[in-house]
């Protein structure tokens, strides 16, 4: 499929010079059948993220493709310097390329209870992952206050982002829903989350 949405961002430009060098990051994940049993296979291209919440413990379940990740995995800056780097902003892999694109991918078994949350780097760029962590633990019914990000960092919290839970006994409706902070909300269906809800079920 991502191989199919390359060729099609490729021609686009080919036929439409003034989109020419037009390209998009991606990353999501899917439900899929391993020995009979329910998984899930994790993708990305680009620096797009899939953050995997169980209980409270908040972990990236993919890799950015960006200059300052290769920094930050070479031992040269921390991640917290990669944050503020001037380079931020640099991917290395992307959708839009003339080379079939390099597709990371992680087979999981799924865990009742675990939560998976899908955005851009317009949010996981502003918002620490504290704080992510915490306002997803929030709206899991836990204690901690519902976290507002600071004004610099809020109007890039808007943009729709997707997050899947396993089912458990407490919570048999789990699935996909989009996620939106503050005024505005609105019934979650959007061409992608209908597309993860296809996928995951």
């Amino acid at each position: 499929v991502l191989v199919a949405i390359n060729d099609d961002i490729v021609r686009h430009g080919q036929e439409h010079p003034e989109t020419r060098g037009l390209g998009s990051t991606v990353t999501g994940l899917a439900k899929v059948a391993v020995g009979g049993a329910d998984h899930w296979a994790i993708f990305n291209i680009g620096d797009s993220r899939v953050y995997r919440l169980m209980g409270e413990d908040l972990a990236r379940a993919t890799i950015d493709h960006s200059e300052t990740e290769e920094l930050v995995l070479d031992g040269v800056i921390t991640a917290e310097q990669a944050r503020h780097h001037h380079h931020r902003n640099v991917i290395t892999r992307s959708l839009g390329q003339a080379e079939p694109p390099q597709v990371d991918l992680w087979v999981l078994p799924q865990t009742p209870g675990e939560r998976f949350l899908i955005c851009s780097d317009g949010l996981s760029g502003e918002v620490e992952d504290a704080d992510l962590r915490a306002h997803q633990a929030h709206r899991r019914g836990a204690a901690q206050e519902p976290v507002d990000p600071d004004p610099a960092a809020r109007h890039r919290f808007h943009p729709g982002r997707l997050r899947a839970e396993v089912p458990t006994d407490d919570h048999p409706d789990a699935g996909v829903r989009e996620l939106r902070h503050g005024e505005g909300r609105h019934d979650p269906q959007t061409e992608a989350e209908q597309h993860l809800q296809d996928v995951v079920g």
